[in-house]
C-alpha cells in the first residue's frame, strides 16, 4: 500500500458517516464529526484510540487533521437516543460472521 498520510499519535477529526457504504448499519454514527487518536496506521487502514481500536477507519473516513478544524463541543445527550447498544460480544459476532 502507498505511503499513509496520517501517522501514530495524530489526532484527526472524523468525517460525516452518516449514510457512509462504509457504516451501513450506523454503529459508526457516534464517532461522526468527532477528534479521535489515530494508534495504528497500517496498510491504508487507521485504528483509533477512542474506539479501542475496534473498527477500520479509511481514508476517505477521515476529514483532515482536528487542529484543522474549529474545537468540537461536546453534546448533552439526547434522549431520544437508542441506549440499547450491542455487546461487545454481539459486535465481534456481527464483524466476523
Amino acid at each position: 500500500m502507498g505511503r499513509m498520510l496520517y501517522k501514530v499519535g495524530d489526532v484527526v477529526r472524523i468525517a460525516d458517516l452518516l449514510g457512509n457504504n462504509r457504516n451501513p448499519n450506523g454503529l459508526r454514527d457516534k464517532y461522526s464529526s468527532t477528534d479521535m487518536t489515530i494508534t495504528i496506521a497500517s496498510d491504508g487502514v487507521y485504528r483509533m484510540k477512542e474506539d479501542d481500536k475496534c473498527w477500520r477507519w479509511y481514508p476517505e473516513m477521515i476529514a483532515g487533521f482536528a487542529s484543522d478544524f474549529e474545537p468540537c463541543t461536546p453534546t448533552e445527550p439526547n434522549s431520544d437516543e437508542p441506549t440499547d447498544f450491542p455487546s461487545d460480544e454481539e459486535l465481534m459476532k456481527f464483524l466476523f460472521q
